[in-house]
């Protein structure tokens, strides 16, 4: 006789308990031009969810123009762009213009339980926040009222919270209500 014996015995535990068809979650720690982000992918079986966000409480991240030129293999376009971003107002032109991100976060669901409301034809969120700052300090021949030290840009359909208040952004009339 063996030393233990084994008897079959049916309950809930030895049943399978598996979906039919295999669910996937894939990451990665990605940069782009430089700047640090994560996605994710996550499919099963109904639906696919696809994530790109921060990849840690994203202080502003700087990435020179010029070095974004180099990744994105356009450096004989740099003269032209060079041109461009002097008349724009940044005279240290591409080599002392610096990209910083504040925010970059993409959400896309195909799932319908991701769906809800007044929202029901929207697979997609996003937030995305920019500032072009000119790290060159000229020394104007004459006095000017002005200079353009950087200008920011937010874009963003997103009404999570903590993304939107990331943003950094004022409305107007949150800034007028510091004049009242």
């Amino acid at each position: 006789m063996a030393k233990y014996q084994i008897t079959a015995s049916a309950s809930e535990s030895t049943k399978i308990q598996a979906n039919k068809n295999a669910n996937i979650n894939a990451g990665a720690a990605i940069s782009v031009f430089g700047i640090h982000l994560m996605a994710a992918v996550e499919k099963q079986a109904d639906a696919t969810r696809f994530l790109v966000c921060p990849s840690t409480e994203n202080p502003k991240q700087s990435v020179s123009l010029a070095s974004i030129l180099k990744d994105a293999e356009i450096e004989d376009k740099k003269d032209s762009i060079d041109g461009v971003i002097k008349f724009l107002g940044f005279p240290g032109g591409v080599d002392k213009t610096f990209v910083d991100v504040y925010q970059a976060f993409f959400y896309y669901s195909s799932s319908e339980n991701d769906k809800s409301g007044a929202n029901k034809d929207i697979d997609k969120e996003y937030a995305f926040s920019l500032g072009i700052t000119n790290e060159f300090k000229p020394e104007p021949t004459e006095p000017l009222p002005f200079s353009i030290e950087s200008i920011s840009f937010s874009l963003w359909n997103s009404t999570r919270e903590k993304v939107v208040n990331s943003l950094g952004t004022y409305s107007i009339e949150d800034m007028l209500e510091k004049f009242n």
